[in-house]
């Protein structure tokens, strides 16, 4: 059995960290810009099935 990997968007809410989780990769651009703009951290989680 493989145990599941933490969920790191629940982690990021917790500590006041703003958080994406994208849905495809064209997403990635845009969610770059927003976590520049944010001038806090920012987590943006890619799933690895959208790399390939």
């Amino acid at each position: 059995m493989r145990p599941s990997a933490p969920n790191y968007l629940k982690i990021a809410e917790a500590y006041g960290v703003a958080s994406i989780k994208l849905q495809k990769l064209e997403e990635l651009p845009a969610a770059l810009l927003t976590a520049k703009a944010s001038k806090n951290p920012y987590l943006i989680e890619i799933d690895e099935t959208l790399i390939g």
